[in-house]
């Protein structure tokens, strides 16, 4: 990671910019020597390159530039990192489509085989969009490529398509296709030791390492029926799917089934097993075929007896002789397959039986719940059964990231699935492309019975992603439904009462969170959350803190209440906002004066609604704006400040009070030590950033309405730059 601050970011975007015709040899060997320290070098000289491209339309240079990238993206594509420096570069484009890439390809000039690398390194993105347009655009260009062979493939590149092909149950019939043009692309593939976990030797089992010397290039050719059997390599699921419980007789029996399809690796077992959960009923009408097949085919003797469900302990006994060291981590991320769905607590049951005859390991929960799968309802069928198993059938005790425990919510949640901050993030992840029904549903049972376990895992998931359409995420929405009605159960008082652990905690967690749904509450129409927004933040003796984190027109409002509860000096208080924003905030203070009763009806109806309160808090606001009118730079604003209090004083009930009009000589008596001092104390505070201070400070000396005390206090602003 670059240190904060490097200047090697803008040295490779001044270069790049820069570019032209004669300087081209010189620029380029110059990016060369500063993107070779790493991959951030590498992804800040690859992202300038496509911003510039991207954005360059009428540019003199950029056919220089296109030049520059060509050669830029040809040095990635054989280096093994090319997917995440890729990913990286294209992460803050406007859109990465398949019509993108192709443009790009085009422009650039790139052959078939690098067209491919592109699209393979892309198909390894963490962001799922952009895996799924790389997915897309490898598909289309090894189509081409069975279409029309490019000849010595090189082996490398031949290895890495063939485990994008045998990554996607959806490539079945691509993979097919590749297979037979394999022989024109790479006639010698069958000679890598790399390669050989994807072919299958139908006349013996070959000891690898004691045959491998012994190959020629006489025997490298691939044979027909070799191919043949690659291409049905994983009918071995779909075969024990037509031929029922009887496969799973004896394990000698079931070994000869599972054999038929080549060697049997992660991806397979996952197929197998989530074949065999989801047919846990209903398979038994192909019974009849079973044993004519067996005969034909494994030369053995025939079924009688008729089993009415899947033996799986058979069934994992003949799996394990098979392959003794499958990886059983990478079988459950294997899962994520077309066609994968458990369809009710039997099937999730039955799968869990399966995985511990297997694998003695804790369940991996991170193959579950790290990202949103391709198939994600299959993958949300797996989480819902997970979540209401019994503890002895499944646990997400193993989680990675997870609450506290406590004895009460252990009750609650007996399989710890809502103490796993994992669980509850995928299923806000899910909730956001598409899900949100399912998820709700499946949310209402720790909502209703341990809403306190999910208040607290909902403010420490990470969840960047809104539904699109609305103003906020799903995961605040379930935050909002899990909090009201724990607001409606604090009860405010005069005196500062102990509040329920649970606020002390959440704010501890996440403080934004909270504050924002402060702000949601305050903005509703119940007319009693603010006295139980008080009550709460005088608990947590964060009223201030919490008042300057709030849009301007709700933090005046809840000022003005916390003051007629005695929490608040509001005179005070709004000489600090004032001095500290200025023109933003006196221009929403003096639009809500204008607004008659713009709070007391909204608040709790103990309070008192005469006019005398609305002409108290109104004539407060313009004493405060009045006196700090020196401090704003708009005249307006000045004008309707002094317009608007003089209007205040004619309406009120005491008719010896005259309007006032502004003079200079009030403007010049502004205390300008303690508003400076005011600013500074707050930067000490941390409430107030140093540089805004310091913005502020310099636009006040290019004011020439400054007075000549804020002058003797600049040099101390700039000192703070």
């Amino acid at each position: 990671m670059l240190p904060c601050g490097s200047p090697l970011p803008a040295q490779i975007g001044l270069q790049v910019s820069n570019l032209s015709k004669d300087n081209y040899i010189s620029v380029a060997e110059e990016l060369y020597e500063l993107s070779s320290d790493g991959p951030d070098g590498s992804i800040i000289l690859l992202r300038n390159c496509l911003e510039q491209v991207n954005l360059a339309e009428n540019d003199q240079n950029l056919q220089v530039k296109f030049d520059l990238l060509t050669l830029v993206i040809r040095n990635l594509i054989h280096q093994p990192n090319l997917g995440t420096i890729l990913c990286e570069a294209l992460r803050f484009l406007p859109s990465v489509s398949e019509e993108f890439l192709a443009n790009l390809c085009r422009a650039l000039k790139l052959s078939l085989p690098e067209q491919i690398a592109l699209g393979l390194a892309l198909a390894d993105a963490e962001d799922y969009s952009q895996r799924q347009q790389g997915l897309a655009f490898f598909e289309t260009k090894v189509k081409e490529l069975c279409e029309d062979p490019v000849p010595d493939l090189s082996e490398d590149l031949v290895e890495r398509i063939l485990w994008g092909l045998y990554s996607s149950e959806a490539l079945l019939k691509l993979r097919s296709s590749f297979l037979r043009s394999l022989p024109a692309l790479q006639p010698f593939a069958v000679d890598s030791l790399t390669m050989i976990p994807f072919f299958k030797d139908v006349n013996k089992e070959v000891n690898t390492l004691r045959e491998f010397d012994y190959v020629t290039i006489s025997e490298s050719l691939l044979s027909d029926t070799i191919l043949m059997d690659m291409e049905h390599a994983t009918d071995v699921v779909s075969l024990l799917e037509e031929l029922g419980f009887d496969c799973t007789h004896s394990v000698e029996h079931c070994k000869e089934i599972l054999s038929q399809g080549g060697p049997l690796l992660e991806g397979d077992v996952a197929r197998i097993l989530g074949t065999v959960a989801r047919t846990a009923k209903g398979l038994e009408e192909v019974q009849n075929i079973h044993g004519p097949f067996y005969n034909t085919l494994c030369n053995g003797e025939a079924i009688t007896s008729k089993l009415s469900s899947w033996r799986v302990d058979i069934l994992l006994g003949a799996i394990n002789q098979l392959n003794p060291s499958l990886n059983w981590s990478l079988i459950v991320s294997s899962l994520d397959y077309e066609g994968f769905f458990l369809p009710d607590e039997n099937a999730f049951t039955l799968f869990m039986t399966m995985y511990k005859l297997g694998c003695e390991d804790p369940f991996p929960i991170d193959a579950i719940c790290s990202h949103v799968w391709k198939n994600d309802e299959g993958q949300l069928s797996f989480l819902r059964h997970a979540i209401s198993a019994a503890p002895e059938v499944f646990s997400f005790a193993h989680s990675t990231r997870k609450l506290m425990e406590t004895e009460e919510g252990n009750l609650k949640s007996p399989n710890h699935a809502w103490f796993s901050l994992d669980l509850l993030e995928i299923l806000c992840r899910l909730a956001e492309v598409g899900h949100i029904d399912q998820v709700r549903e499946i949310l209402e049972f720790p909502r209703n019975h341990c809403p306190e376990l999910l208040a607290l895992g909902l403010v420490q998931v990470n969840i960047i992603v809104s539904l699109k359409g609305t103003q906020g995420s799903f995961q605040e929405e379930m935050l909002s439904l899990v909090l009201r009605p724990q607001f409606s159960q604090v009860q405010f008082t005069t005196e500062e009462e102990a509040i329920a652990p649970l606020w002390s905690k959440l704010w501890s967690l996440n403080a934004e969170m909270l504050k924002m749904e402060m702000v949601n509450l305050l903005s509703s129409n119940d007319r009693s959350a603010y006295g139980q927004v008080l009550q709460v933040c005088r608990g947590l003796k964060v009223l201030h803190t919490v008042l300057n984190s709030m849009p301007s027109k709700v933090a005046l409002k809840f000022a003005v209440f916390a003051s007629r509860k005695g929490s608040l000096n509001l005179e005070k208080w709004l000489e600090e906002e004032i001095s500290i924003h200025r023109d933003s905030f006196a221009s929403v203070f003096l639009s809500l004066t204008e607004e008659r009763h713009f709070t007391l009806d909204e608040m709790d109806v103990s309070m008192d609604h005469s006019e005398d309160q609305q002409f108290d808090i109104s004539a407060a606001i313009l004493k405060v704006l009045y006196a700090a009118s020196g401090l704003l730079s708009s005249g307006i604003l000045v004008n309707n400040i002094a317009r608007a209090r003089g209007s205040e004083a004619a309406n009120s009930l005491d008719s010896n009070v005259t309007p006032i009009e502004p003079s200079l000589q009030e403007f010049k008596e502004i205390d300008v030590d303690k508003a400076a001092n005011l600013y500074f104390e707050r930067v000490y505070r941390g409430e107030v950033p140093v540089q805004t201070v310091v913005n502020m400070l310099q636009q006040f000396n290019q004011s020439p309405a400054n007075s000549y005390e804020w002058k003797q206090i600049l040099p101390t602003g700039h000192n703070c730059d």
